[in-house]
């Protein structure tokens, strides 16, 4: 029987320090730049690295045993383009790092402004998801890449709508509502509302879209306002409505996409 080749005692980690997630963009070609604060306020670079695909990048910076609190930021490199802004600030104190290292670690976004350490995303909803909210009167005319209403008779304007479902995880927070609208004289009318809606199908306007006259004949984006905001629960749905009527055709008043964005508080989680 051949004996074992060779035996030698086995290393066990056992240091102090700081573990750090560090999340890249989405450009995951570009380099981190990693730097940490102490109590005397000045920023040093602490390391470098490439990033080279990864969506996680964990650091260990091996500190001893404290009460000093450390403070570290990040941002994006590469040779020939301009640096990226800083990323959030976290701060924490060094702790025992024997085995595997602690679940709840300080996160870092680099190159995005993020200072609860979250990302962003943006989820889009084309005119093929809307389907008609009531009324058989008129009918909903799909060309490609817009929805707009096909004929005049019967309902009133304001039941010439279709909605679509908005499905958003609970916890995150829409900081951006934005619509592609298309009205084609001053007197025609497209509008886009994002709406929270109950269980008990109440509807709340959380903001609404309205193509500019100044824009009449002309496709053009709109964006909610400055500073809007609606924090998603659990007990709530929402909705995405198109209303559009036209004096003249019933094609004049046209909807391409909705557009959402949200933050995500905590990257540990799926969002």
């Amino acid at each position: 029987m051949a004996k074992p080749q060779f035996m030698r005692t086995q290393y066990v980690r056992s240091a102090h320090g700081i573990v750090l997630a560090v999340y890249p963009s989405t450009d995951t070609t570009l380099d981190i730049e990693l730097q940490r604060m102490t109590t005397s306020s000045t920023w040093a670079q602490l390391a470098t690295w490439g990033v080279n695909g990864l969506r996680l990048n964990r650091y260990e910076d091996l500190l001893p045993l404290s009460t000093l609190t450390y403070s570290y930021r990040a941002r994006h490199l590469r040779s020939g383009v301009k640096e990226s802004a800083w990323s959030n600030t976290v701060a924490a104190t060094p702790t025992a790092l024997t085995g595997p290292g602690p679940p709840d670690v300080p996160h870092l976004v680099a190159g995005r402004d993020s200072s609860a350490g979250g990302l962003t995303k943006t989820i889009k909803i084309p005119a093929a998801e809307l389907v008609p909210r009531r009324g058989s009167s008129y009918d909903w005319y799909f060309a490609g890449a817009w929805a707009a209403l096909s004929s005049q008779t019967g309902d009133a304007p304001s039941t010439r709508s279709m909605v679509a479902p908005l499905i958003l995880p609970p916890g995150v927070t829409v900081t951006k509502f934005q619509a592609r609208l298309y009205a084609q004289t001053t007197s025609d009318h497209s509008q886009a509302s994002f709406f929270r809606v109950s269980d008990e199908s109440t509807f709340t306007n959380l903001t609404t879209l309205t193509a500019a006259s100044s824009d009449a004949g002309s496709w053009a984006t709109y964006d909610s306002s400055a500073g809007f905001s609606e924090s998603i629960s659990t007990d709530e749905n929402y909705v995405i409505r198109f209303l559009g009527w036209s004096t003249a055709n019933g094609i004049n008043s046209r909807f391409m996409w909705a557009r959402i964005t949200y933050s995500m508080p905590d990257l540990r989680n799926a969002y």
